[in-house]
């Protein structure tokens, strides 16, 4: 038998809170990286990545969740400072969820 949501937001005594995060950020992308990864040839190995944009987002997601670019899947031979996420460009907004 699955528990509640509220119950599983209880841990011991302490009750959890949980909120909905949004961040918005730049992350630098180099070109070279664009044009190796945006090929047919590439698409059918790895990922169905279209856009520029689409790359960039795969790779902050990644980033953020702590991974080097050069370990990731279609990617092991870029350099990991091939994207990089710009520091001083993160904001983030949060919302308790009911």
């Amino acid at each position: 038998m699955s528990k509640s949501d509220s119950e599983k937001r209880e841990i011991g005594d302490r009750k959890r809170r949980r909120f909905a995060v949004s961040l918005e950020f730049e992350i630098d992308v180099d070109q070279s990286l664009l044009d190796a990864v945006l090929t047919d040839e590439w698409r059918g190995r790895f990922y169905n990545l279209i856009e520029p944009s689409e790359v960039a987002s795969h790779l902050a997601f990644n980033i953020l969740g702590g991974h080097r670019v050069s370990l990731l899947d279609g990617f092991a031979d870029q350099p990991d400072d091939a994207a990089e996420i710009v520091s001083d460009s993160m904001e983030a907004d949060a919302q308790e969820e009911t």
